[in-house]
């Protein structure tokens, strides 16, 4: 029997293998080491998908878009970005003027300045620069997760109870009978707002889930990702300090790691 679909857009079916790269947080020269690991790698049936937070923390947010941009433009069908707090906090700040959050975009926003010789770093001068240098191909890839009919990958961890209250144990019969309800919203866009920020217990399974998660955002303190039979857990703490980079291919569960 096939699984319901979790998300309401369409499913991406690499017909090779997904490379997951975890939170890189502006650690360009970790980037640069661990893509030149796994593009050798790499088939043009695979897909490769960047778990969020892209930006803050590290200082060098203009070389980190710059290698991001040219590696989309390089693969620009099998690549694919997942939207992460950091880069939802970049988002807002654009689009809205909103500075809740400028203490964290701070080192980001001085560093593109420097970088690209900016006058200030005001919402429209950021914007402009950032679709300048292809920013758009980072853009137009974005997604809120990452599914096909045997994972999702979201930025967030997905937390037991908070999957309960959105109904995850009655989701298949709800998604089975959606055509009868007009309210019927797929699982992954009730908890849309979980999917960035929550924080979970890594070691309590989900038994209602059935797909293969795979995540970031919860970095680990020892620099490993933590992989289990139905679950990944692939921010390795990059961008705080002696923590590489992780991408983790599937099927297959391998990883591999910039150097610290």
């Amino acid at each position: 029997m096939s699984l319901p679909q979790y998300g309401a857009r369409p499913l991406y079916c690499p017909t090779g293998k997904g490379y997951f790269i975890g939170d890189i947080h502006n650690e360009a020269d970790k980037l640069i080491e661990l893509l030149a690991i796994i593009e050798p790698m790499l088939t043009p049936e695979d897909h490769i998908i960047f778990c969020g937070d892209l930006i803050n923390r590290g200082i060098k947010a203009a070389r980190t878009i710059e290698v991001l941009v040219e590696f989309a433009e390089k693969y620009p069908t099998q690549t694919f970005f997942i939207r992460g707090n950091h880069d939802w906090m970049l988002e807002s700040y654009l689009v809205t003027g909103n500075t809740n959050w400028l203490s964290y975009l701070q080192p980001s926003l001085a560093n593109l300045m420097a970088e690209w010789v900016l006058p200030d770093t005001t919402p429209a001068t950021i914007s402009q620069a950032l679709l300048d240098y292809g920013f758009k191909e980072i853009v137009s890839r974005t997604i809120p997760y990452y599914e096909t009919a045997d994972l999702v990958a979201t930025h967030a961890l997905l937390e037991h109870t908070t999957c309960e209250m959105f109904g995850l144990s009655d989701y298949e019969e709800d998604y089975n009978d959606r055509a009868n309800n007009p309210g019927f919203r797929y699982f992954l866009e009730r908890i849309e707002n979980g999917i960035l920020w929550d924080f979970a217990d890594e070691n309590r399974p989900i038994p209602d889930f059935k797909k293969f998660r795979i995540h970031g955002h919860q970095p680990a303190h020892h620099g490993s990702p933590r992989i289990f039979k139905d679950r990944a857990f692939i921010d390795t703490g990059c961008g705080k300090g002696n923590r590489p980079l992780t991408c983790m291919v599937y099927p297959g569960k391998q990883y591999w790691q910039s150097s610290k």
